[in-house]
């Protein structure tokens, strides 16, 4: 007799016992979908933190000596080649500009000193120092910043 009493309620168990397996897989899946999407962006951003410490680690470098070498120069380009997959166009367009900069300042630099005094001089180091202050901008301005924060902001 007990056990017929019970009967009802292990078939309702029996009953219960396939989607609640069912639910908790599609909970364990979604928990792991969400914990690979996590692992992505921390690995994007390490990757994107690269790029944008070597952009400030250059700019300082032309900032403390004032002078562009092609050692830097060649740094540079080798730290940020894998911007073009890491960010959008705009970005990539940034970097170039910043590097551009930065060989308008090495060029206009290396011109002037073979050069007599002279209106010429003064035009060519008037330009190499407009590419240095464009340079230096994007720190003091926070225009750096501005550019790569919504790819480096984790609070999304």
């Amino acid at each position: 007799m007990f056990l017929e009493d019970l009967m009802p309620v292990t078939e309702l168990f029996s009953a219960l016992a396939v989607p609640v397996i069912g639910f908790l897989g599609v909970y364990i899946a979604w928990k792991q979908w969400k914990t690979a999407a996590y692992r992505h962006r921390m690995d994007l951003f390490d990757k994107r933190f690269e790029i944008y410490e070597a952009t400030i680690d250059f700019i300082l470098s032309i900032r403390g000596g004032g002078q562009v070498s092609d050692k830097c120069l060649a740094v540079f380009k080798e730290k940020t080649l894998p911007v073009r997959f890491l960010f959008n166009d705009e970005v990539a367009d940034y970097i170039a500009e910043i590097r551009s900069q930065a060989l308008d300042a090495q060029t206009f630099s290396q011109e002037a000193e073979g050069m007599d005094a002279g209106p010429e001089k003064i035009e060519i180091q008037r330009k190499s120092s407009e590419a240095r202050k464009w340079l230096y901008h994007q720190l003091d301005e926070e225009e750096l910043n501005k550019r790569f924060r919504k790819f480096l902001d984790l609070g999304r």
